[in-house]
Order: C-alpha cells, then structure tokens, then sequence
C-alpha cells in the first residue's frame, strides 16, 4: 500500500482566538473528505498576538497530534509570519 501524501497547513494568526476553533472545524470536513489519500496536519505561526490566541493554540497543540505552534515574540506581520511557516514546514 502506498503511503499516503502529508499535507501540512501553514495558517498565520494574529489576534484571531475567536476564530481558531471554527476555521478548524471547517478545516476538519476537508481532512475527513480526503483521509483516504492524505493526512493533515496544521501549522500554526502565531505572529505576536495578544488576545488569548497564543494560549488557546498552546492548548491545542497538546490536546491534538495534528497541531502543531511556532509563536514570535511579536507582530512581524503576515509575509515573516507566512515565511517563518515555511521555514517550520514539514509536509509532503
């Protein structure tokens, strides 16, 4: 049986712990529709947030396996958020 394709989702936040827990609801019927050809996982670059965000993606990275938290220590913005993602990077 071949192996099957990891796919690893970068998802820069900042300031966004209300809207963590829903995006990944979303992003589980995608995974689940497509288990059978690949795994997911999901790498989180917290880029300095200051509201709960940091907190709540520490608690999700050790209640899940597919999580996974690079946090700076503050708000570099969007693009060296995007690329510290992809420095972290460990999909297929």
């Amino acid at each position: 049986m071949p192996r099957k394709t990891h796919i690893e989702v970068i998802l820069p936040v900042y300031n966004e712990v209300k809207n963590i827990l829903p995006l990944l609801k979303d992003l589980a019927h995608i995974a689940d529709e497509l288990k059978e050809h690949a795994n997911f996982s999901f790498l989180f670059i917290n880029d300095g947030s200051v509201d709960g965000t940091k907190e709540l993606l520490t608690r999700l990275f050790r209640d899940r396996s597919d999580i996974r938290v690079v946090s700076l220590i503050h708000n570099f913005g969007h693009n060296s958020a995007l690329g510290a993602g992809v420095d972290y990077f460990s999909g297929d």
